[in-house]
């Protein structure tokens, strides 16, 4: 957790990771990659995060994506498109999140598992969150095709502001994609359930 933040705000003390708060903007990275779990952000626990998902897409007959959006810009985007009336599928369901790198392999499979029949996951451009973000969902595609599971079910994009008159249409293909999937067994989301470790 100390070699990947990157404002260099998590130091080890007496064998501890300590977070300089005056340096920490909160995205939440070291939170995900830490291996003993010892950080947290306030309002933003894996648990709390899947459960929101689980009430997002709960008795949804048709395929329902959820949005992992960060606020500095995804949502910000998507935000900007509601209020400019651009209209995007309703099979969309998003999350805001102070940055897609407090994301783990457990929480996207988790999704999934859930009930989401694929995740779009939307961070800040260029930015060393974004490079975390894409490697996460490259090895979760791979894990989730190791289950039998479509790896693109999950799909990175990189979002820069301006881009909100195009969210619509990007989010539009996405569902597109995964309507053509077609849902998720329920076999297949036991073995992703136990495979991320989540209660249904």
């Amino acid at each position: 957790c100390v070699e990947v933040c990157p404002l260099d705000a998590v130091k080890l003390v007496d064998g501890e990771p300590k977070v300089d708060l005056v340096s920490c903007d909160g995205c939440g990275a070291c939170v995900s990659r830490c291996p003993r779990g010892a950080l947290r952000l306030p309002n933003y626990t894996a648990e709390g995060l899947l459960r929101e998902v689980k009430a997002l897409v709960s008795g949804v007959e048709e395929p329902v994506v959820v949005g992992f959006f960060d606020d500095e810009i995804s949502y910000t985007a998507a935000d900007s498109a509601g209020t400019a009336r651009l209209s995007y599928s309703t099979a969309m369901r998003i999350l805001r999140l102070p940055s897609t790198a407090l994301l783990d392999r457990r929480l996207l499979i988790g999704a999934l598992a859930l009930g989401a029949d694929g995740v779009m996951i939307c961070e800040a451009e260029g930015t060393p969150r974004a490079e975390l973000t894409a490697t996460l969902v490259e090895d979760a595609r791979k894990e989730l095709e190791e289950l039998g599971v479509e790896g693109e079910r999950l799909h990175f994009k990189p979002m820069y502001l301006p881009i909100y008159k195009m969210l619509p249409s990007f989010i539009d293909e996405y569902v597109k994609r995964v309507r053509s999937l077609g849902k998720i067994p329920d076999e297949v989301r036991a073995r992703l359930l136990e495979r991320a470790g989540v209660e249904a």
